[in-house]
Order: C-alpha cells, then sequence, then structure tokens
C-alpha cells in the first residue's frame, strides 16, 4: 500500500487544468453585448470554443480587459458595472419508470419487500430546479461566479458554485481562484452537461463519507501555455455542508469551522489541444476521516487514539479527451481509484481496500439549428456495494429559443438486480431547459 501511496504522490507531483472552464452561462452577458447565445454556446447550454475563452478571460471578450457597460465613477480604484449580472435558469422534468424485468430480476423481486420499493408511476418534477446566476468581471483582473437554488427538490437549495477568481494578473495565462466548486469542472462541467442523465463517475462515492468529485472548498492555480494547460489545487475533501461548532471561543463568540481536521485533497490536471482535439489527465491524492458521528475507535478522534479505522487514504487518476468536427462532437473520460480503508473498520486487512473503476463517453450531433441529439453510455465498477453498472442515454433536445428547450430522454440501467440495487433505474423523461 505504502508503494502504491508513494508513486500516487509522485504521479500527482508530475501533473498540474485546463483555464477555468467552470464560468458558467449568464444570460446577462448576452444582453449587455448585444450578442446572440449562440456567440459562446455549441448547444445550450454547452460553450463553444469562443465561450470558452470568453470565460476564460474573466468574462471579457478574448483578449481584451475592457469591463462591459462600467460606471465612469472618475474614481480610478472603483470598477463598477452599469447593471449586476443576474439570470434565472428553470429546469422541469415529467419523469417515467417502466417496469422492465429479466427472468432473472424477477427471481430476486420473489420477496416482497423488494417489489414494494419499485418506484413507480409518472412523477411531475415541475419545477426540479430553479437558479438564480450571477457573475461578471469585478476589475480588470478580477471576476466572479456564484448561483443559488430558490428551488431544488422541492425545497430551497444551498448557494453551490460560488468563487472569485484572478486571471492574467502579473503573468498572462495565470490564474487564482478560491471558493466553491466542482473538481469535475476541470474536466466536464456537470452544470454544462445537455443530458438529464448525470455523469455517474463524478457522483458515485466508494467511501462512507460520501467523497465525490464534484462541491469542495478549496483553491487552485492554473496557467496556459500553448498547446498545454494545467492546475494544481487542494481542497477540504468534505464537501460544502454547513460549518461547524469549534470546542473554542473566539473574542467570546463562537467561532465555526468548515474543515475540523488536518486531512485534505491536493488535485490536478495537465491538458493538451490541437486543432479539434483536446486530451488530459486527471490526479487526485488526499486523506479523510470516519464520518461525523460516529463515536470510540470508529469516530473522528481515532487518529488521535493512533488507531488505524479513523484515517481512509484515496487516490483518483485517469484520462480525458474532446474532439469537435464540425456539427458532431464526442467526449469522454475514464478513472480509476483506490481507498485504503473506505469502510474505516478497524482490523487492518488487505480487502478492507476498495476501488473503483469508471467512465463515460458521449456524442453529441447538432442536427440543426432546432434539434441536437445526443447519446450517452456510463460505465462503474466498485468492489464495495456490489457496483457493476452500464447505463444508456438517449437524448433529443428541441430549441424553440436559443436559451429555451424542450427535450425527451430515455435511461437504461442494465445493471442486474442485487441486494444493492433492488430496482431497475429505467426513465423515460420530457423535460424543459431555459434560462433568461
Amino acid at each position: 500500500m505504502r508503494q502504491r501511496l508513494f508513486f500516487g504522490l509522485v504521479f500527482l507531483a508530475a501533473l498540474s487544468v485546463l483555464l477555468p472552464r467552470n464560468a458558467w452561462a449568464v444570460p446577462a452577458f448576452a444582453r449587455q453585448l448585444n450578442a446572440s447565445c449562440s456567440m459562446c454556446h455549441w448547444a445550450y447550454p454547452e460553450l463553444n470554443e469562443f465561450g470558452e475563452e470568453f470565460a476564460g478571460n474573466g468574462y471579457r471578450m478574448p483578449g481584451g480587459s475592457e469591463i462591459p457597460n462600467q460606471i465612469e465613477t472618475g474614481d480610478s480604484e472603483l470598477s463598477l458595472i452599469e447593471s449586476l449580472p443576474l439570470a434565472i435558469r428553470m429546469q422541469a422534468d415529467l419523469r417515467y419508470r417502466p417496469r422492465v424485468l429479466t427472468d432473472r430480476d424477477r427471481e430476486f423481486l420473489r420477496d416482497a419487500a423488494r417489489r414494494s420499493d419499485l418506484p413507480r408511476g409518472v412523477d411531475f418534477q415541475t419545477p426540479w430546479g430553479v437558479k438564480l446566476i450571477s457573475g461578471g468581471p469585478i476589475s480588470r483582473y478580477l471576476n466572479y461566479y456564484v448561483y443559488f437554488f430558490l428551488s431544488e427538490y422541492g425545497g430551497t437549495g444551498p448557494v453551490e458554485d460560488a468563487w472569485i477568481n484572478a486571471q492574467n494578473f502579473g503573468i498572462d495565462g495565470l490564474g487564482v481562484m478560491v471558493g466553491q466548486y466542482q473538481l469535475s469542472d476541470f474536466m466536464f462541467p456537470r452544470e454544462l452537461r445537455l443530458t438529464r442523465q448525470d455523469y455517474l463517475i463524478y457522483t458515485v462515492p466508494l467511501s462512507d463519507t460520501n467523497f465525490r468529485l464534484t462541491y469542495q472548498r478549496g483553491a487552485n492555480v492554473t496557467y496556459g501555455l500553448e498547446p498545454f494547460d494545467l492546475v494544481i489545487g487542494a481542497a477540504n475533501g468534505n464537501g460544502i455542508g454547513e460549518a461547524e461548532a469549534s470546542d473554542g471561543q473566539y473574542l467570546g463568540r463562537r467561532d465555526p469551522v468548515f474543515n475540523n481536521d488536518d486531512n485534505w485533497i491536493t488535485y490536478g490536471r495537465l491538458g493538451a489541444g490541437y486543432g479539434p482535439l483536446s486530451v488530459g489527465v486527471f490526479g487526485l491524492y488526499g486523506s479523510e476521516l470516519a464520518p461525523d458521528g460516529d463515536t470510540g475507535l470508529f469516530g473522528p478522534r481515532a487518529t488521535e487514539l493512533g488507531a488505524p479505522a479513523g484515517q481512509n487514504f484515496m487516490w483518483r487518476a485517469g484520462p480525458d479527451f474532446k474532439a469537435t468536427l464540425g456539427d458532431f462532437r464526442v467526449w469522454g473520460q475514464w478513472l480509476w481509484g483506490e481507498d485504503s480503508n473506505p469502510a474505516f473498520v478497524s482490523v487492518d486487512t488487505e480487502d478492507r481496500e476498495g476501488t473503483l473503476q469508471g467512465g463515460f463517453v458521449a456524442a453529441s450531433w447538432v442536427a440543426s439549428s432546432r434539434w441536437v441529439f445526443t447519446g450517452l453510455f456510463n460505465r462503474i465498477i466498485a468492489s464495495r456495494h456490489e457496483i457493476d453498472a452500464h447505463v444508456y442515454t438517449a437524448n433529443a433536445s428541441w430549441y424553440w429559443r436559443r436559451n429555451f428547450k424542450l427535450g425527451l430522454e430515455a435511461n437504461y440501467d442494465a445493471m442486474h438486480l442485487r441486494a444493492t440495487h433492488p430496482y431497475k433505474e429505467h426513465s423515460v423523461i420530457a423535460f424543459i431547459d431555459t434560462a433568461f
């Protein structure tokens, strides 16, 4: 295990990600620049090459440093835009879950309790989510992005993306970002995907802490030197939950903390582009403590007591690619990973380790100004929870307007039923997606 950890560190040290692609769709820019959404979007919400350059340049035109609609206050040290960039994105689903079972599945479902677990019927998920979005330049070098869920799964959601970025400050191509963001953003941003089906390798956890390649609090440094781009960063590794009360007080007040241990994760990605093809390799290494709420040798203080159960070391690594040929685009990702102690067990045995591998490949075709067709295949193999998943997705989207689309999506779950997968997760979804 120590050899693998050593080589993991060496591998990560050799890595370094694309200039931020996590500067997402803010329709307010179209209003400010009097431009069509198609200037930046290949097919809403996915960005085209120009859109990625616009985002990577701090929400300014590529090669430019001007701030759109800046107010002239007479104070050279004050930067204020005339109107705050605000937008709303709404998503609504009508989801149907059919019962499509094989003979093997029916044998498994002879247990009446398992049959009762089957989801059934039509579900009006309207709205599935409503987001308030804002982002833009603060000054010549600074920009920001934030969004808040006005509604998520029927309740008020959290602030998720929220960061400040300093771009081209002192050195062209150099950027420093701090805040909340998704680790998967540096490969393929989940917020910009064309399907309702997610990229599962980013969202399926291996350890009992539910660690995933999604939202974290942290910071990263990016640098671009044609044809290469790189990023190195560090994050707390415990997501974006609420701050916890600390044991002491500061000036008579409670001093909450977001990260109550010394465990961090480091990550990096090295990317390169040539013509219509871009490739990259991602690496992550870190550790985590047992989930909060546990006690004794299995809890967060286990490491302090010298017990091996309290800490889990983990790594993830793998390549990604994207190619665009006219109106056709294909992209994909494959990752391998290992956790030293994902269940936080106290017995130091070889089989307490957990392994994970999987990825996805997707293709999309812009058939016309109205129609876009997308296919997606997800594959995941995990030693824990008997995960051996194959999910096939077909999506057709019709754009009534550049920023308003209707769609139909079918998802087929090819994974056999078992205790940890008690029913097929097939679905047919009719959806609305708009931003304004």
